[in-house]
């Protein structure tokens, strides 16, 4: 597999003011790239940093093409969605709108670009929903709620757009990524902070099993991805390749804080339906883009508690 350097690439980063946008516009910013972020937010980004900011909606076709013609960017991480998890029905509108009309319009604007070299896709495990273990990317998909049919829409969009159209795309169907900096609608930072204010945190049984990763090593993944000049058209599951019960990894939250008396299990029903067994395999990931991840649980919750202490973005 041949490897592209970053050193003065223009790369294109849409939803570069959320968690992961930010995390990786920084990295591909200190390997000498020129990135340019594209969301309706301005992240917050050192100032020194070589990072440029563009509004634009992507369910908007002027601002999007308006944006690429600009750019021209050669490698493009598409981040921006609707990560709401809510499950009522007219949520699907939203979710359609914003995350498959908006990756249409991307996707229609930057086949133009004759610089093009690939689109790396933010997919999620989530796609897999109640299904055979380990989940791997033969799978036919599951999803169980607005937010993951989505992304099982735009999984399905990539595939199309690689094999009629010659888009270079590649999916990343990455587990649940945590670290310093993260907002509060994940469990891990909504632990964190919740214990940190002293306050009681009314969970689930916490039976259900979830794969938790580092986010430097999802940055690491999607630096492979945007690298390589031979993997167009396919689609990776990433994840630390472990499984945990959600009560166990909030009592290694809860003890590293010293905050065990502030859990209570049992008091929040599960979703409808949960998916109880989560186990992925990233062998695909670690024999083509040659990635494996290195922050184990214990390291990362320490270092993601660190971070919050210090109050770092």
């Amino acid at each position: 597999m041949g490897l592209r350097d970053y050193k003065n690439k223009r790369i294109m980063v849409t939803g570069g003011s959320g968690f992961i946008g930010r995390k990786l516009s920084a990295r591909l910013a200190s390997r000498g790239a020129h990135v340019y972020n594209l969301d309706l937010n301005k992240p917050v980004l050192d100032e020194n940093s070589n990072v440029s900011f563009y509004q634009a909606d992507l369910t908007n076709k002027e601002d999007v093409f308006s944006a690429v013609k600009s750019i021209e960017p050669e490698i493009v991480f598409h981040l921006a969605a609707n990560i709401s998890r809510a499950s009522e029905f007219d949520m699907l509108y939203g979710m359609v709108n914003t995350n498959l009309v908006g990756t249409i319009n991307l996707f229609d604007c930057l086949r133009y670009v004759n610089s093009l070299q690939s689109i790396i896709v933010a997919g999620t495990v989530a796609e897999y929903g109640i299904n055979k273990v380990p989940f791997r990317e033969n799978l036919r998909e599951n999803a169980l709620s607005p937010y993951s049919f989505s992304k099982v829409c735009i999984s399905h969009l990539c595939r199309l757009a690689y094999s009629l159209y010659e888009i270079p795309t590649i999916v990343l169907r990455a587990t649940l990524a945590y670290g310093p900096g993260q907002g509060e609608v994940m469990f891990i930072p909504s632990l964190i902070k919740s214990l940190l204010r002293n306050e009681k945190s009314l969970m689930t049984a916490g039976e259900q099993t979830r794969d938790f990763l580092f986010i430097d090593d999802l940055i690491e993944a999607h630096l492979l991805a945007g690298s390589s000049d031979s993997v167009a058209g396919e689609i990776f599951n990433i994840g630390f390749g472990k499984s945990y019960k959600i009560k166990d990894v909030a009592k290694k939250i809860a003890r590293i804080l010293g905050k065990e008396h502030l859990l209570s299990f049992g008091g929040i029903s599960y979703r409808k339906p949960e998916v109880m067994e989560y186990e992925i395999d990233f062998s695909k990931a670690r024999e083509i883009l040659n990635w494996t991840p290195k922050v184990d649980i214990d390291e990362g919750l320490q270092l993601t508690i660190e971070g919050f202490k210090k109050g770092e973005i």
